[in-house]
């Protein structure tokens, strides 16, 4: 019961963590472990549900605004020679648009926006800037509705398991790194304690 009781006190008390700090040793790692694996469960239910509804209730709408896209020696091409805007059905909003006219991006495409052209593609930067995609010139494939729809119920379907290893990684190291800089305040803690000037640890 001790230990299932930590679960609970992980999450604000700063005295457990001394307690960690000075007594768990070996079993605090499991403990961490244990902590991440909880928290990675929760977090990739509320993902896999999302993804779910999106699959479901998205993804059709955008699958059916994309043309069937060809592309052969690194140059793209489309049915007609014009540009398809992909339309968000809820919000109204461009998420893409598909344009083999055009060899750079266009200036009204939107913060955002993926942009498809005759040679290149872009992607929205983690400035906001869009992060430009030369095709090769060795580059033959072929994007139709089939093969995305394909895609999205295997994103549907699987998706989750292979994202929740690295959830469960990341939770892992953030929880340690938490552990170890409430461990390094209780330690300084600790040690002005023993000082006759510091009579109350901050750690408690």
């Amino acid at each position: 019961m001790r230990y299932l009781n930590t679960l609970w006190l992980s999450f604000f008390s700063r005295p457990l963590y001394r307690e960690v700090f000075s007594e768990w040793r070996g079993i605090g790692l499991l403990y961490l472990l244990l902590l991440a694996l909880i928290q990675s469960v929760i977090l990739s239910a509320k993902w896999d549900a999302n993804i779910d509804l999106f699959a479901r209730d998205v993804a059709p709408a955008l699958i059916a605004q994309i043309p069937e896209i060809t592309i052969k020696d690194g140059v793209a091409q489309t049915p007609e020679s014009r540009a398809y805007e992909v339309i968000h059905p809820q919000t109204k909003e461009r998420l893409a648009l598909i344009d083999t006219r055009l060899d750079q991006v266009p200036g009204d495409l939107g913060e955002g926006a993926i942009f498809v052209g005759k040679t290149m593609a872009s992607i929205p930067g983690w400035n906001g800037s869009p992060q430009i995609l030369l095709y090769n010139k060795t580059l033959n494939f072929l994007i139709d509705s089939s093969a995305l729809s394909s895609f999205t119920r295997f994103i549907a379907s699987w998706g989750t398991l292979f994202t929740f290893p690295i959830t469960c990684l990341f939770q892992l190291l953030a929880l340690m790194i938490e552990v170890l800089i409430f461990s390094l305040f209780c330690y300084v803690s600790l040690r002005s304690a023993q000082s006759p000037r510091n009579m109350v640890s901050p750690c408690e």
